[in-house]
This record gives C-alpha cells, sequence and structure tokens, in this order.
C-alpha cells in the first residue's frame, strides 16, 4: 500500500490515540487524510461508544462525507482507513480501507442530511446497501413485497437484513420511502427527478381515492391489492410494458387520462423510479403518510 510520507507519520503515530474495545479484546484508530481536527473528532467518538461495531464505522464516513469540500472528495474518501490491532496471541494488525465513489459522495453531501427520521430503524441497512454498492430499488422492493404480502411473512426471520426490510415494510408504506427512489437516482447521475417522483406518488394516492369514490372502500382495496401485486411483479421482471399495460387498463377503470408523467418517464427508461413511487402513493395509508407522525414537506402536493 503506497503511502505519502505525510500519511506514514499519521499511522505511526496512530498508536497513541488507540480506542479499546475490551469486549473482544481490539484497538481501533480511523485515519482520515482531510483535517487532523476531523480524525480527532472521530476517535473521541469512538472512545464514547460501549460497543463498536463495523455499522458503527460505516457512520463514521458519514460525518466525514458530511463536511468534505467537493474538490477534495476525489482523493479524500478513496483513502480512509481503519486500523485494528487485535490480540490473539501474538498482536495482529490489521488495515481496512473505505473507499467511496465519486458519485456516492455527491450524493452524501446533497441528501444525507435530509435523511427521514421515519426510517432510522434501518440506517444501518441504509448504509450497508450503497457502501456494498447495491441498489436502494432492491431495498424497496423488499419493503413493498413485506407490506404487499404481509400475512406471509408473519414468522419472518428479522435477524437477517433482509428479514428486517421486509417486516419494516409490515407496518405499511410511507411518503419518507421517496427518500430512497431521490437518493437512488443521484447515485444513478440522473437529473433532478424529485417533482417527477412526487407527481407520480400523488397520481398514486389520486387513483386509490377514485377506486373508494367508485367502487366503495372493501372492492377498492381489493382492487388497489391486485394491481399493485401486477405491478410489483412487473418492476421485478423489469417489464416497462407489461406495467404499462396494468396502468392504462386501471385509469380506464375510473375514466381517468393516463397521466403524462408515466408516458414521459418510461420513455426514458425511469421504471423503477416511477413504479415504486406509484405504488407507494397507491398503498398509503390516508392522513397518515409517515411513520409515528413524521411530517415531510413538499411531499404528496400537486
Amino acid at each position: 500500500m503506497h503511502l505519502c510520507k505525510e500519511c506514514e507519520k499519521l499511522i505511526y503515530m496512530a498508536s497513541f490515540g488507540f480506542t479499546k474495545v475490551p469486549r473482544d479484546k481490539r484497538f481501533l484508530f480511523v485515519y482520515i487524510p482531510q483535517k487532523v481536527q476531523d480524525m480527532l473528532r472521530i476517535n473521541r467518538n469512538l472512545r464514547e461508544r460501549r460497543w463498536i461495531t463495523k455499522d458503527l464505522l460505516m457512520e463514521s464516513l458519514v460525518e466525514v462525507a458530511k463536511g468534505i469540500e467537493s474538490s477534495k472528495a476525489d482523493w479524500a474518501l478513496k483513502n480512509i482507513y481503519v486500523v485494528e490491532v487485535q490480540v490473539v496471541g501474538d498482536a495482529k494488525s490489521n488495515i481496512h480501507t473505505f473507499s467511496l465513489s465519486p458519485e456516492l459522495a455527491k450524493a452524501m453531501r446533497e441528501k444525507i442530511e435530509d435523511y427521514p427520521k421515519g426510517l432510522n430503524p434501518i440506517f444501518d441497512l441504509f448504509l450497508q446497501y450503497i457502501y456494498h454498492r447495491r441498489s436502494l430499488y432492491q431495498m424497496l422492493y423488499r419493503i413493498v413485497s413485506g407490506y404487499l404480502y404481509a400475512d406471509s411473512y408473519k414468522d419472518i426471520d428479522t435477524s437477517t437484513p433482509e428479514g428486517r426490510l421486509i417486516d419494516f415494510g409490515r407496518k405499511g408504506l410511507y411518503a419518507s420511502f421517496l427518500y430512497l427512489i431521490n437518493f437512488q437516482e443521484v447515485l444513478n447521475m440522473e437529473r433532478d427527478v424529485s417533482k417527477e417522483v412526487n407527481w407520480a406518488f400523488v397520481e398514486g394516492k389520486k387513483l386509490a381515492n377514485a377506486y373508494r369514490e367508485s367502487l366503495g372502500s372493501e372492492r377498492a382495496s381489493k382492487k388497489v391489492e391486485t394491481l399493485s401485486y401486477r405491478l410489483l411483479e412487473a418492476v421485478r421482471r423489469k417489464d416497462a410494458d407489461h406495467f404499462s399495460q396494468n396502468l392504462i387498463r386501471a385509469f380506464l377503470e375510473v375514466e381517468k387520462p393516463i397521466p403524462p408523467v408515466f408516458l414521459n418517464a418510461l420513455k426514458e427508461g425511469g421504471l423503477e423510479r416511477i413504479a415504486y413511487a406509484f405504488l407507494i402513493g397507491l398503498n398509503g395509508k390516508e392522513g397518515n403518510l409517515e411513520p409515528e407522525g413524521e411530517a415531510q414537506e413538499g411531499v404528496g402536493q400537486e
């Protein structure tokens, strides 16, 4: 591993700043090549924690990414090291390297401050997905599946990441999930699609209301459920034609025109962002758009 002279000195001096983890006889030090002050701050934070996990180390990167300047992001975020010494007989030293792509650094700077409080129970899973470069649409698929197939997942094993996401989805679909869509689109280096996502969400709410007005609550609920199954399956298969056909049929049933937002987005390859936003609006509980009453300004407004 090539290091400049300054970096070699800093890592050498790290031995004076290691944090002891009594539980498993480890000593940790986080090295950040941006500012010595930031490095000191993060290592002090480690000392205040009773339990230190890999997720906590990921969280420390969030703090770094929030304050880093764009001109430094390309080099600094690719050179963060966690030096670990674990006592097993003879002392053994490991150096773990964390690397953030320019796309992820940009998304973190623009979006991480807006992370919804209602999604805090799955924040560690959110970090795992983005650091391991897994699509947040895979995350949304499990959440939405948990809601639509709630009865089938009553005994889901919540000790696994997939099980936790499914179980979290069983509680309901909320407007705060739109954050995951917008974050993923920044990662995809797309233009700002937040208005498009909000429109799709609103159209989902409108269609659900139209069903209730024309069919009554009970029949409308079954109609929404059947339509949601079909749309989710179309998204899983990445079948834009099947998605469009079911969408057109649904709007014709309530004698409503097809909103232009769907036609434009599907032509541009925006199936996942439109589909998940629409499904969240279609299945969201009216008057309860956020978990625990959390409000999100600008979402769900026409």
